[in-house]
């Protein structure tokens, strides 16, 4: 395996590392796995326990129901 140049270390952590919020759609999961779709992926809920204090603040604080709603057209990212 070839090391990373700074450059491509800087563009797979933008490509990788990435806020997503996550919610529970078990009923909706259940009816698209009885149609015979597949999962794209599992995560177990212990997952996310380490910042659940952090987002319930944040829900609290109205922030979740903002970046719900906040659409980011395009990002240029500093190139160097």
């Amino acid at each position: 395996m070839e090391k990373q140049t700074a450059t491509e270390v800087r563009q797979h952590l933008i490509e990788q590392l990435d806020w997503q919020v996550a919610e529970r759609a078990d009923q909706r999961v259940a009816a698209q796995l009885y149609v015979g779709e597949k999962a794209d992926a599992v995560h177990p809920l212990d997952e996310a326990g380490l910042l659940d204090e952090f987002l319930a603040l944040l829900t609290e604080r109205g922030v979740m129901g903002f970046w719900k709603t906040y659409e980011i057209s395009a990002h240029r990212y500093p190139r160097g």
